[in-house]
């Protein structure tokens, strides 16, 4: 019996010559971010939700049966002396201003409020210490490349001395809902810590400090618990948004 005839478009996203481009092009520079690489290369979106969907998959597989809670999550975030507040979320509803003004306490902006960044590590077991890095400290005088070297040796040096480190190429890129801190963790120490301004830096570091130690270890558990459920759903919505 003869085949019949395919219908539909040609592949022309994943064909062995595309598959082996981005593969090279991930072995140059295994840090690129995937939204730029799709689109200097013209990989439409959903190859790259595919992609994402991929490795999500092989992370829920090698972290099965409790795997993941024998993982350290790590972090950055940038947290400012001023005190927190959301445009989207904390809003106020009343006939005037005036009203406003007594309903909620009105938060001043700055234009360069001072900021340090903060590095955080949680797993099953505890959380680790605060590591800060303060402002004209993120970046040095290096160019694009150099820095890029610096963060390979770095993954290099993690792949060699970290058993069952998760690369930056084996991690779905741009999926914060993917990560215990950013899903959760990191709010609920910005909204203990930052819930009033501070004078200075120290005093932003010293309640940052006393904030994560505060956090019950009851509570970091039960949200790094959720990590599978929400590689699931993650995967069911084939690297895309989900609820």
């Amino acid at each position: 019996m003869d085949d019949k005839p395919r219908s539909g478009r040609p592949r022309r996203t994943r064909t062995n010559a595309a598959v082996k481009a981005v593969a090279q092009r991930i072995r140059r520079n295994p840090l690129c971010k995937q939204k730029i690489m799709a689109r200097e290369m013209k990989i439409p979106p959903y190859a790259l939700r595919q992609i994402r969907a991929t490795r999500a998959k092989k992370l829920l597989q090698q972290y099965a049966k409790n795997g993941h809670r024998q993982i350290l999550f790590t972090d950055e975030k940038i947290f400012i002396v001023e005190e927190i507040f959301n445009r989207q979320n904390d809003r106020v509803y009343a006939r005037n201003s005036r009203e406003a003004a007594k309903k909620n306490q009105r938060i001043e902006r700055g234009h360069h409020p001072a900021l340090v960044m903060v590095w955080w590590g949680v797993s099953y077991e505890g959380i680790t210490q605060l590591h800060f890095c303060e402002q004209g400290k993120r970046t040095g005088p290096f160019s694009r490349i150099q820095r890029l070297h610096i963060k390979q040796k770095q993954q290099r040096w993690l792949e060699v001395n970290l058993p069952g480190f998760i690369a930056a190429q084996d991690w779905p890129s741009g999926s914060p809902d993917l990560n215990p801190l950013e899903y959760i963790l990191w709010s609920i120490l910005e909204e203990k810590a930052c819930s009033k301004p501070h004078r200075n830096i120290e005093s932003l570091k010293a309640d940052l400090v006393k904030s994560a130690a505060s956090i019950p270890l009851e509570v970091v558990r039960a949200v790094i618990d959720k990590w599978p459920n929400l590689f699931k759903k993650y995967i069911n919505a084939n690297g895309g948004h989900f609820e």
